[in-house]
């Protein structure tokens, strides 16, 4: 899938920046996608963008560690996989869609519709890339660098997740 490799580009900047965790550190956050789910079940179009982040500010908050930038991360990347999973799901929605289209139109299932959806993606992800590099280089490498670029991958990601559920839905 398209954005699924992008998490190693992410861990991979995180971990430049955050101090190596050790095995338990790692299984001490206490994450859940309950408080997004719960604010999700009420919401539909852009006010549903207040619900991300909810998930992450829960596991700080019961984390042991939470308030620490590694719990903080850990709990932002948690709540980043959540949306990433949602994205996919949607997309592979849409790529499934657009094929049907495309070839309904008589012409080959890649036709014009995926490939629009497809460049639509490639480029979305070039625009997330850039945004939160941009936000990122702005702490000069410092320790919540690596928090701006988490919070940051995780918001925009959150808005493209419910921008592909809203198509899928037909909204």
């Amino acid at each position: 899938m398209i954005v699924n490799g992008f998490f190693r580009g992410v861990l991979g900047a995180a971990a430049l920046v955050f101090a190596p965790m050790s095995p338990t550190m790692a299984n001490d956050i206490r994450y859940s996608d309950d408080a997004t789910l719960a604010c999700l079940a009420g919401q539909s179009g852009a006010a549903a963008m207040a619900c991300a982040g909810r998930a992450a500010r829960a596991c700080t908050e019961a984390t042991p560690a939470g308030s620490t930038t590694i719990g903080i991360a850990q709990c932002t990347e948690a709540e980043l996989k959540f949306w990433d999973t949602r994205l996919n799901a949607a997309y592979r929605k849409l790529v499934k869609r657009a094929k049907a289209r495309d070839a309904d139109l008589g012409g080959p299932p890649e036709g014009p519709i995926f490939l629009a959806l497809r460049d639509m993606q490639r480029a979305w992800i070039t625009f997330r890339d850039n945004s939160c590099e941009y936000e990122r280089v702005h702490y000069h490498g410092g320790t919540i660098a690596g928090l701006v670029w988490v919070n940051c991958t995780m918001t925009i990601t959150a808005r493209q997740a419910l921008n592909l559920e809203a198509d899928v839905a037909g909204q």
